[in-house]
């Protein structure tokens, strides 16, 4: 039909220039509501709480940080009052390298499956396990162990902390707000790491002499030593567990303000690169490692 009728020589010009803009304005509005639906598709939005989000985030590796640094800023304390040697106290601080390397594969599928949400959760499930299992009241020969425990938890919860804050950013920031908020979020963790030189020499004295006293290690709140000496460690003690139930109360308050209110994204993207979807892991991986900027970052 439409053959046919474009092709009568009967048709006069003004008609037949109707029919053409009549047929071009249909295509035009087409277009239109195609465009009008791409608009819709890509709304970005940005919300007040993004900032509590990227700053509950910031303090937990603020804290996660000064956990992980606690025991060499009072090391000579620490020898005293507890009972470690020299090689506990490094291992104390190399068990945070170590449990990073061994989880870092799970965290990253983590945040590539489950987003946000449960990765900061679970990092800050594990900050308040582990600085709990260090204020428990045992002899310190027992207590040592839960330490080391403790000690490794928080370098599991290091893994969303240095991992999270470029997509935490991209999440949750338009991109003129990416490179505060990725700053904020990872500069957090490095302050912590600092604070701890700051926080434990303030709370805990030195001992007057270092060398450790095996007859005060098993001492307690409930057998208060009479010698002078052990009262000096007993009162190292006390002063240690009180930077330790300080950090345990810090580390269960971000964990329960982060279970009550820590969305894995925000309702409504705050970009259009944010609302795209990410690359799959295993893709990922293959991309980087073709890339031999990155091979050379990483070997050389």
């Amino acid at each position: 039909m439409e053959i046919n009728e474009e092709t009568k020589p009967l048709v006069s010009g003004s008609i037949a220039y109707g029919s053409i803009s009549h047929k071009t304005t249909l295509a035009d509005d087409i277009n239109e509501n195609k465009d009008d639906k791409k608009e819709k598709l890509h709304v970005s939005k940005t919300y007040w709480y993004r900032w509590y989000i990227c700053l509950i985030f910031a303090f937990q590796g603020l804290l996660q940080g000064c956990v992980w640094n606690t025991w060499p800023a009072i090391d000579d304390s620490a020898e005293a009052a507890i009972g470690f040697s020299k090689q506990d106290i490094e291992l104390l601080v190399n068990w945070g390298p170590i449990a990073f390397i061994i989880f870092m594969p799970i965290y990253m599928w983590l945040l590539q499956t489950k987003g946000l949400r449960l990765s900061v959760v679970s990092g800050a499930f594990l900050v308040a396990i582990g600085t709990g299992l260090r204020c428990l009241p045992l002899p310190n020969n027992i207590l040592k162990y839960f330490i080391h425990v403790g000690q490794f938890l928080n370098g599991i919860a290091g893994c969303p902390v240095m991992a999270i804050p470029p997509m935490l950013s991209n999440v949750w920031f338009p991109a003129s707000e990416r490179i505060t908020a990725t700053g904020i979020a990872t500069l957090f963790n490095y302050f912590g790491t600092g604070a701890a030189y700051i926080i434990g020499p303030l709370f805990v004295n030195e001992p007057s002499n270092a060398t450790q006293n095996i007859t005060c290690w098993n001492i307690t709140k409930h057998n208060t030593p009479r010698n002078s000496s052990c009262q000096e460690i007993f009162g190292i003690r006390n002063e240690i567990q009180t930077v330790l139930y300080f950090e345990f109360g810090l580390a269960s308050i971000i964990f329960l303000a982060m279970l009550v209110f820590f969305p894995n994204k925000p309702p409504t993207p705050p970009s259009v690169s944010a609302s795209k979807s990410r690359m799959s892991l295993k893709r990922g991986l293959l991309a980087l490692v073709k890339r031999k900027q990155y091979l050379v970052v990483a070997f050389v």
